[in-house]
Formats: C-alpha cells, sequence, structure tokens
C-alpha cells in the first residue's frame, strides 16, 4: 500500500503546502482509491445540508451506450446521468458547460464526479430517517 500521487496547494494557513488530495494504491487489496482533504482545519461556513431528498428525487439515473467512432456489436450499457441534467441539481459534481465545443468545433465534454453526489444521498436518508421516526412514534 502507498501513495501514488499527492496534491498540494499554497496555503495562506501558514508555511509550505496543504494536502488536498491524493491516489492510492493497496497491492494486497487490489484497489486505486481517490480521497480528497476533509480536515475541519481546512473548512470554514460549516451548515448542515437541508434539501438533499428534493434533490436526489430531482435526479434522473440513466442507462446509456458510449458512442464511438467504431460499430461495436455488443455496447457496454452504462449506469449514470446527463452531465447538464445532473449539474442543475448538484453543481459541483460537474465541471464544464453544456453544449460547449473546442476552437475546432470538437465536443468540450463535460465530465461528472459521482462521489460529489454522496453528501447529497446520506442527507436524503437522514431526511427519510427522520420522516420514519415521526411516523413511528
Amino acid at each position: 500500500a502507498g501513495n501514488l500521487i499527492n496534491f498540494f496547494m499554497a496555503s495562506h494557513l501558514g508555511p509550505g503546502y496543504t494536502l488536498v488530495g491524493r491516489i492510492q494504491g493497496d497491492r494486497s487489496a487490489g484497489t486505486v482509491s481517490f480521497s480528497n482533504v476533509s480536515d475541519y482545519r481546512v473548512k470554514k461556513n460549516v451548515t448542515s445540508m437541508t434539501g438533499s431528498l428534493n434533490k436526489i428525487k430531482a435526479l434522473n439515473p440513466v442507462n446509456y451506450n458510449i458512442t464511438d467512432i467504431y460499430e461495436d456489436p455488443n455496447p457496454l450499457l452504462i449506469e449514470g446521468f446527463l452531465a447538464h441534467e445532473l449539474q442543475a441539481q448538484i453543481p459541483n459534481a460537474v465541471t464544464g458547460a453544456k453544449d460547449a465545443v473546442n476552437e475546432d468545433g470538437s465536443i468540450k465534454a463535460q465530465t461528472v464526479d459521482l462521489v460529489k453526489i454522496i453528501p447529497n444521498l446520506v442527507g436524503a436518508i437522514k431526511e427519510l430517517t427522520a420522516r420514519i421516526e415521526a411516523l413511528e412514534a
């Protein structure tokens, strides 16, 4: 196990650089993990999330095949989201703009970080749990 890549940023909090994330590999488990800094000391204006259930309910999970320049007789069916739809509910989970193009006219595709959806999933579970507990009381 070990760090494959560490990512740092210059910090106004003191001398040196602050770790913001890393990619780690674990040969014994055959895994690669990606992590972001989450230390309370590098956060401010922390508030509890609200409205997660409505955001999750508004998401539109889809199945799709990737378009390809080669004709694949057995295309892989993938589960996910359309980036511009996800961006409407959880903006920080998406980078790029809908329908953006490069200077040569080629697609400048949006990207999605599905990990950024997790806090809303946890928030939605908490909201549903509170509703269930209120009904059971």
